[in-house]
């Protein structure tokens, strides 16, 4: 398109561009991660929350050094949250960024957990106004999965980080006993009535991941993780599963080939569910050698994901090439997402693989991955690819939109339906331009 060409080298204009460009999907999305300073705000005010301000962290009850959400502002406060919050105006001499980064989560969890449909329809409501047709959100059921912990510290036998293979199915069975399908009942509740939320905003599909925290007891991961694939076989609108939290932590990194073949395992038994993965989400300021040669390649061939998140780490894996042909072959898709690599690991530009990546021919998709705590848009991670990679044709930007859709969970027939909707889309958005 010439007018995409004629306009790169103007920041103001190319970022009015995808602004007004359709999106098929977001789908590499934290809901918790999605919630705006200014939405969190305005919530806990209504609300009565209590504000630490020393921390930032959100409460019902009022405790040392705390004030009254609508106190704030009157109080100047309100930047002190904002930075608490988000990563505005973030000073990396003061913290640094992955650690400030994952330390907003339980700061703000308080005015989320039991107000999850509250947000659910400001997030749809939020990607309607983007012009984004579908999303697919990574969330979980709080009661629940500390249900399910607080039975797997009662499992006697611990993992063995080293072991070639595990008695899954005993542990299995040791759940079931202690009541799992009681808690599998109330997740699909509790998605149900997420899904309500969600339906007020009818323009915009919305879908859920549940995860794994994999930071925790390797039990503890385990039993989420089967929770997990139960809820997903059982709904039609959890459509995938996925593991979170920092890639770098001591528990993630000792226990990460379990960790996948956990999924192995219980992909075995639930055929139906798909896996998508943070995977490579690592650099060599937080881990050592070893840990950059293989999470890649085993989230793919152990694992079985059929999406890949972050994946920064790609050139120090073994035999990376293989790793690429392979997702090739199998159109396992990398979800590139260019803010958060950028603040996280600070890994930008021609440091990112993305250009390896998109030269093998892999199927991309751009997501915003925490887009409140990361201020940023889908329009706007479009527009830091196309300023970083200049070789990017408006055919790519194109082709990424619609790569959300085809390569989500979704089920072919929902696929079909709205990769109609986009094309529409598109027919109406080019026309416009023509005749402008």
């Amino acid at each position: 398109m010439l007018l995409f060409n004629n306009i790169k080298n103007s920041p103001e204009a190319l970022l009015q561009f995808f602004e007004q460009m359709p999106k098929g999907g977001d789908i590499h999305h934290h809901a918790l991660g999605a919630l705006w300073a200014e939405d969190i705000l305005e919530f806990a005010i209504a609300n009565d929350f209590w504000i630490d301000i020393e921390t930032g962290t959100l409460h019902k009850m009022p405790l040392p050094n705390s004030y009254l959400a609508k106190e704030i502002k009157p109080k100047g406060l309100w930047e002190d949250c904002l930075r608490a919050w988000s990563i505005w105006n973030y000073d990396h001499k003061k913290q640094q960024s992955h650690t400030h980064f994952f330390d907003i989560f339980p700061k703000i969890a308080a005015v989320f957990i039991g107000y999850e449909a509250y947000w659910i329809e400001k997030i749809v409501q939020r990607a309607k106004n983007e012009g984004i047709l579908y999303i697919e959100t990574l969330i979980e059921c709080p009661s629940e999965s500390q249900r399910v912990w607080n039975w797997a510290l009662e499992y006697e036998q611990n993992m063995d980080a080293e072991a070639d293979e595990y008695n899954f199915e005993e542990f299995y069975t040791f759940l079931k006993d202690k009541g799992l399908s009681n808690a599998l009942t109330n997740v699909v509740a509790q998605v149900n009535d997420w899904k309500k939320a969600s339906l007020l905003v009818p323009e915009v599909l919305l879908r859920f991941q549940l995860y794994a925290l994999r930071m925790l007891d390797p039990r503890q991961v385990l039993a989420q993780l089967i929770l997990c694939f139960e809820a997903a076989a059982a709904s039609a609108d959890i459509v995938g599963v996925n593991l979170v939290a920092p890639e770098y932590h001591a528990n993630a990194l000792t226990f990460y080939r379990m960790q996948m073949r956990a999924c192995r395992w219980l992909q075995k038994q639930f055929p139906e569910v798909n896996i998508a993965l943070h995977a490579g989400e690592l650099s060599s300021d937080l881990v050592a050698p070893e840990h950059l040669s293989f999470h890649i390649a085993e989230a793919v061939a152990i694992a079985g994901a059929k999406r890949v998140g972050h994946g920064v780490d790609l050139c120090t894996e073994n035999d990376f090439e293989l790793i690429l042909a392979r997702m090739r072959k199998e159109e396992i898709a990398i979800e590139i997402l260019p803010t958060s690599n950028d603040f996280i690991l600070r890994i930008a530009d021609a440091a990112h693989p993305f250009e390896l990546y998109f030269r093998a021919g892999l199927p991309i998709i751009v997501a915003s991955d925490d887009p409140g705590l990361l201020r940023c848009t889908l329009a706007s991670e479009y527009f830091r690819l196309a300023r970083s990679y200049p070789f990017l044709k408006y055919e790519d930007f194109k082709q990424f939109s619609f790569n959300s859709i085809k390569h989500s969970f979704l089920g072919s027939a929902q696929k079909v339906a709205l990769i109609k909707i986009l094309e529409g889309k598109f027919d109406l958005f080019e026309n416009s331009l023509a005749k402008s």
